[in-house]
C-alpha cells in the first residue's frame, strides 16, 4: 500500500498548500513544500520501477503515512482554533496524543530524504535504457519529423514515449510539448482539445475550426513535441496536417501497433517482446544476482521466463515471488504453473491464480481492488468519487480524477478481478462487483494483513475486534444489526488512524451511538445506508472529510460549510417527495467541492459571494434554478446538471435558453410537475453542444423542437419521458441525431414516426414504453445497420408486431444482431 500513501500524500500537500497555508508559520511551510518534492520523486520512481521498491514498501509507506497525519493534524489545530465553538479540552486531549510540530515533521521529513536518496542510487544503478537513449537522440538531433514507435499490444509503447516525453532533456529542448491518445476511433475536436489541455490551455469549444486555429496559435514559431499515443490508422496523423512545419527541430511522436511504409511517417522504432533467452538471463540475473542458477531449478525458471516474456511487466513482479519462496524444483514448479495460467488465463482460476492476479496487478491498482473487500457491490460513480477522497487517483494532463477512475475500473475488469453488474445507456461502466467469493475473501483478508481494511458483518466473530479496528490504518466497514453489543462504536478508539467509515443498517437501533471524536482525520463517512440513523453530533468538526452521505430530514445544518475540504456531499431524503428549504449559503464557501447530490434543494442566493464553485462537476437536484448567466457563472464547470421545477413559489422566466453557456456540460435532466407547464406557458430550452445525454421529463416541448436537439453535435443519449414532447406527429430530417445510440420515448401520446435510415445513423438502442397510440417501429429504424435493441413494455400488441417484423426481415437477410426484448 506504499504507492496509494505516497499518492495520497502528494495530494493532501496538494490541498493544504492551495487551500490552508496561510494556517501554518512560514518554517512549516517550507518543510511541506520540500517533502512535496520527495512525495513527487518516491511516485515517479513506482511508476517507472515497480519491482525495485518491494524491499522499501514497509518503510515507505510508514514513512509517508506518518508524515501526511502530522500535516493533517496541524491543520486540524489551525481550524479547530480559529473554530467559534470548538472544544479546547479536545484541542489539548489531541496534543497531548498527538506530538505533531514542526520537529516531528522534520524528522519524518528527513526519513524520507534519506530513502529518496538511497532509491536515486538505486537509479542510476540501471543507468538509461538503450530504447529510450534512441528516441531522445531522434527527438533532439537531426532533422526526422516524424518518428513512429510500433509493436504488438503490451510491449511497452507508451511506456517509452511517456518517458522520452517526461525526460528533462526533452522538457528543456521543446518549447512546448502536448499529448494525446487517440486510440479506435478518431475524434479530431477531442484530439486537439487533450493537446491544448496538456499544454495547459483550456478550450470547451466543439467548433473543429476554432480549436485548429487555437492549437496553432499555440504552437506557431515554436519548437514543439507532438505526441499521439495508439494510432491506428495513419491517415489520422495526416488530418494534423495542420501543424506548421517550422523547420526548427519539432516533432511528432506516434505510437502504434502498425508497420506500414506511410509517407507521413519519416522513421519507424520497432518495439519487440523478449525472446525466451533474454527473458531468462533478465530474471536468472536478477534472482541470483550474478551467481548461476542452482541445476535443478533451471527448467522450471526457463518454463516460468517463457510464460513471463510475452507479458513484460510479469518478470519484474515475479522476482520478488520467486526470491521470497523455497529455492526447491517443487516450490518453482508450482510457481511455474501458476505463473503460466496467469500469464495467459489469468482471472479464470480460483484462489491461487487470483491471488497472483493481486500480486501482479501495478500498485496503483491494489488499493482500489482492496476496496472491493467493504463493498462488494457498488456503482461505479460512488466508488470513483470515493477513490477520489481517498486520494488514490490523481488529475493528468488529459484526464480528471473521474476519467482516471473509470479507467482503473474498466482495467480491473479487464483483468478479470471484477465483474460488470450492468451499464448506463451509452454502455459506460454502471456498477461492478467481485462475483467470485476467493476474490472477494482475497480482499477481505489482504486489507486486514495490510491493516487497510476492516470489515464486520455477521461472517465476522473476533473477541479483540477493538484492538484490531484501532490497529487499521484505513477503512471500516460495518453492519450495525450484527453488532448490537457494542452500541457505542468507536468508544475507546480514541487516536484512531481511520480514514473511512461505511456503515450499513437496515432497521433502526436506538442505542447506537458514534464517537466521531475518536476518529479526527476521517475523510470519508457514508451513511447512505444508514437510512435510520441521524447524523452524529461532531461531523462538522471534521475538518479533513472529503466525502459525505447521509440521510436527512427537511433542513441542512448551517455548519456544514465548516467541513472546506469536502468533494462529494450526498444528502438522502427520508422521504422520496421531500425537498429542503434553501440550502445554507456557506456552500459558497467550499471550494473543493466536486459532486453536490440533493434529492431536492434550493441553492441560496450568492449576492455577497465573489469566487465560484470553479471545480463543481455534479449539482443535483436543483429547485425551480434561475438559469441566468449570472447564476451559470457560479458554477462554470459543471458536467452534470439535474433540473426540477415545481409549481411551488413559481417565476416568470427561468431563462433555460441561457444553459447554452455551460461549455463543458455533458450531461443534462429536466423534470417538471406535472401541471407545471400548464401554468407556465412560455418557455424556451436552449442546449449546449458538449452534451452527451439529454433526459426531458413532463417537459412538454413541441416535436419540432426536436429538430434543434438533433443538430447537438455529441448528442449519444435521449430520454422523453412523461410527455416531454406534445403533439402526434413526430418528423424528422436530414443530419439530425447524428452521433445519437440511444433512444427511449417513455409514456407520449406520439401516433406518426416520420424518418429516414439516414436520420439516425448510429442508433443501436431503441426503448418505447407506453406509446398506446403509436402504431408501428418505423421501417426506416428498423433498416439502421447499427440497431441492435428495440425494448417494448407489450402494452401495444401493433407495436410489437411491427418491431418482430422488422426482426424477421433482417434475419432473413443473414443479419442476427436485432434482438427484440419485452419488458
Amino acid at each position: 500500500m506504499a504507492y496509494a500513501a505516497v499518492v495520497s500524500l502528494s495530494q493532501t500537500i496538494d490541498i493544504f498548500l492551495d487551500y490552508h497555508q496561510n494556517s501554518i508559520s512560514p518554517q512549516l511551510k517550507d518543510a511541506i513544500t520540500s517533502l512535496h518534492k520527495h512525495s513527487v520523486f518516491l511516485q515517479s520512481f513506482f511508476d517507472e520501477f515497480p519491482h525495485k521498491t518491494n524491499p522499501w514498501e514497509e518503510i515507505i509507506n510508514e514513512a509517508t503515512y506518518m508524515a501526511e497525519r502530522i500535516i493533517e493534524l496541524q491543520l486540524t489545530d489551525s481550524l479547530l482554533e480559529s473554530s467559534a465553538g470548538s472544544s479546547r479540552s479536545k484541542l489539548e486531549q489531541m496534543r497531548h496524543q498527538h506530538p505533531y510540530g514542526f520537529n516531528e515533521l522534520k524528522r519524518a521529513t528527513e526519513q524520507i530524504q534519506s530513502i529518496v536518496d538511497e532509491l536515486k542510487g538505486e537509479r542510476r544503478v540501471d543507468g538509461p535504457d538503450d530504447e529510450l537513449i534512441e528516441i531522445i537522440s531522434r527527438l533532439r538531433e537531426g532533422w526526422t519529423e516524424t518518428i513512429a514507435i510500433y509493436g504488438e499490444e503490451g510491449v511497452g509503447k507508451t511506456t517509452l514515449a511517456r518517458s522520452a516525453y517526461n525526460d528533462p532533456s526533452i522538457a528543456e529542448h521543446f518549447d512546448v510539448r502536448a499529448w494525446a491518445t487517440v486510440s479506435s476511433e478518431y475524434d479530431r475536436p477531442r484530439v486537439i482539445r487533450d493537446l491544448l489541455r496538456s499544454m495547459n490551455v483550456e478550450s470547451s469549444s466543439n467548433d473543429e475550426d476554432e480549436l485548429t486555429q487555437t492549437l496553432l496559435e499555440n504552437v506557431r514559431g515554436k519548437r514543439y513535441l507532438i505526441v499521439l499515443d495508439d494510432i491506428r490508422d495513419f491517415r489520422d496523423r495526416a488530418k494534423l496536417g495542420i501543424l506548421p512545419k517550422e523547420g526548427n527541430g519539432s516533432r511528432i511522436l506516434l505510437t502504434t501497433r502498425l508497420f506500414i511504409g506511410s509517407k507521413f511517417v519519416d522513421l519507424f522504432h520497432k518495439m519487440s517482446f523478449m525472446d525466451e533467452d533474454n527473458a531468462w538471463n533478465l530474471l536468472e540475473e536478477k534472482i541470483f544476482k550474478g551467481d548461476p542458477c542452482p541445476s535443478q531449478l533451471v527448467s522450471a525458471g526457463k518454463m516460468i521466463a517463457r510464460s513471463c516474456r510475452w507479458v513484460p511487466w510479469l518478470i519484474e513482479v515475479v522476482c520478488g515471488v520467486l526470491a521470497a519462496a523455497d529455492p526447491t524444483e517443487a516450490a518453482w514448479e508450482d510457481i511455474s504453473e501458476n505463473i503460466r495460467f496467469a500469464a495467459f488465463d489469468y482471472g479464470n482460476r480460483h484462489s491461487r491464480i487470483l491471488s497472483l492476479g493481486y500480486t501482479y496487478l501495478p500498485h496503483h491498482l491494489r488499493p482500489c481492488l482492496l476496496y472491493l473487500g467493504i463493498c462488494r457491490k457498488i456503482h461505479v460513480s460512488k466508488l470513483v468519487k470515493i477513490w477520489a477522497a481517498e486520494g488514490f487517483l490523481n488529475e493528468t494532463e488529459c484526464k480528471s480524477v473521474e476519467e482516471t477512475g473509470e479507467e482503473y475500473v474498466q482495467d480491473l475488469v479487464r483483468r478479470n478481478l471484477v465483474s460488470v453488474c450492468s451499464r448506463k445507456s451509452n454502455g459506460r461502466i454502471k456498477s461492478i462487483e467481485i462475483e467470485d467469493f476467493f476474490m472477494f475473501d482475497l480482499c477481505v483478508k489482504q486489507g486486514r494483513v495490510d491493516s487497510f481494511s476492516f470489515r464486520v458483518d455477521s461472517g465476522f466473530r473476533s473477541s479483540n475486534w477493538l484492538k484490531e479496528l484501532k490497529s487499521c490504518c484505513g477503512r471500516v466497514s460495518c453492519r450495525i444489526d450484527e453488532f448490537y453489543k457494542c452500541p457505542n462504536f468507536l468508544k475507546g478508539a480514541y487516536g484512531s488512524t481511520i480514514r473511512t467509515l461505511m456503515l450499513y443498517m437496515s432497521k433502526s437501533q436506538p442505542g447506537f451511538r458514534l464517537s466521531m471524536g475518536n476518529v479526527r482525520l476521517l475523510r470519508i463517512l457514508d451513511l447512505s445506508n444508514a437510512r435510520h440513523y441521524d447524523l452524529p453530533k461532531g461531523v462538522f468538526e471534521l475538518c479533513h472529510l472529503r466525502y459525505l452521505a447521509f440521510y436527512c430530514g427537511f433542513s441542512i445544518s448551517k455548519a456544514i460549510s465548516n467541513l472546506v475540504n469536502l468533494q462529494t456531499l450526498i444528502i438522502c431524503p427520508r422521504e422520496s417527495d421531500s425537498i429542503f428549504a434553501e440550502f445554507p449559503d456557506g456552500i459558497w464557501r467550499m471550494p473543493q467541492l466536486r459532486h453536490l447530490l440533493v434529492s431536492s434543494f434550493k441553492l441560496p442566493t450568492h449576492s455577497y459571494v465573489t469566487s465560484a464553485l470553479v471545480n463543481l462537476q455534479t449539482l443535483s437536484r436543483v429547485v425551480n434554478f434561475i438559469c441566468s448567466r449570472e447564476n451559470l457563472k457560479m458554477v462554470p464547470n459543471l458536467k452534470k446538471l439535474t433540473l426540477f421545477y415545481s409549481c411551488r413559489d413559481m417565476v416568470e422566466d427561468y431563462e433555460l435558453h441561457s444553459l447554452i453557456y455551460l461549455q463543458n456540460l455533458e450531461t443534462l435532466k429536466i423534470e417538471m410537475d406535472w401541471s407545471f407547464r400548464e401554468q407556465l406557458k412560455s418557455m424556451r430550452c436552449a442546449f449546449p453542444p458538449t452534451l452527451h445525454k439529454l433526459s426531458l421529463s413532463s417537459v412538454r416541448l413541441g416535436w419540432d423542437d426536436m429538430r434543434t436537439v438533433g443538430l447537438l453535435p455529441n448528442l449519444q443519449v435521449l430520454k422523453l419521458r412523461k410527455h416531454a414532447c406534445t403533439g402526434d406527429t413526430w418528423e424528422t430530417s436530414e443530419g439530425g441525431f447524428s452521433q445519437l445510440t440511444y433512444l427511449l420515448i417513455d409514456e407520449s401520446n406520439l401516433e406518426n414516426w416520420l424518418t429516414q435510415t439516414s436520420h439516425f445513423p448510429k442508433l443501436r438502442s431503441l426503448l418505447l414504453r407506453c406509446c398506446l397510440r403509436l402504431l408501428e417501429v418505423p421501417n426506416d429504424i428498423g433498416q439502421v445497420p447499427s440497431l441492435e435493441l428495440i425494448e417494448l413494455d407489450g402494452q401495444n400488441n401493433s407495436l410489437l408486431r411491427s418491431a418482430n417484423m422488422i426482426q424477421k426481415d433482417r434475419h432473413s437477410l443473414g443479419d442476427d444482431r436485432l434482438q427484440v426484448h419485452v419488458v
